[in-house]
């Protein structure tokens, strides 16, 4: 069938170019947090409202999909307490990030883009949790490793995800052996 011939080319040229077989790497923004008006502690004690917790286990059953298998987190407490769930079910640890936190990746937004792209390069399947104001930066690390026809599939603008939401990119390694992300999912894993 001829409707049938551009997608079977497209699979036989990926599977030549050993572009089939991906790893997940999984970037998150974390789940609905208490109102920051009404907070009257630090901005990074800040914990999740209770939508935000369901969001959290939601998020935990949906990461079985892809199941990363390194947690790297914002050291904010609303951005572990979106990855906590996942982490105790799989019995894993979380690494905690002071530069995907909202302060530091202001001050310093080419450390934020260093630590995760550091994490895309890791080989393992891996899940990266920050914040909303952090996005763009992240975002315009992920299109350094984005070839140019996935790249409008990448949120383009405020809010860019919605708490607890997820991109997933799929990486494969190119011809060069370096890691670039072939295929692009979000997903939101609980809306109320």
């Amino acid at each position: 069938n001829d409707a049938d011939k551009a997608p079977i080319k497209a699979v036989v040229d990926a599977y030549e170019q050993g572009l089939l077989k991906t790893t997940p790497f999984l970037l998150v923004r974390h789940a609905k947090a208490k109102p920051r008006n009404s907070w009257t502690r630090s901005e990074g004690e800040r914990t999740l409202a209770r939508t935000g917790f369901t969001q959290a286990r939601a998020l935990a059953r949906m990461l079985t999909v892809w199941q990363p298998e390194r947690l790297v987190s914002s050291r904010w407490t609303r951005c572990v307490q979106t990855v906590q769930p996942y982490a105790a079910a799989m019995d894993m640890s979380i690494k905690k990030q002071t530069a995907l936190t909202e302060h530091a990746a202001d001050r310093d937004p080419d450390k934020a883009q260093r630590i995760l792209l550091k994490q895309f390069n890791n080989p393992k399947s891996t899940l990266v949790c920050s914040h909303r104001p952090v996005m763009p930066t992240l975002l315009k690390a992920l299109k350094t490793v984005t070839p140019k026809e996935l790249r409008e599939f990448l949120p383009q603008e405020n809010p860019y995800l919605a708490p607890g939401e997820a991109i997933i990119l799929h990486r494969a390694l190119d011809a060069k052996r370096r890691w670039r992300a072939v295929a692009v999912e979000i997903h939101k894993p609980f809306e109320d």
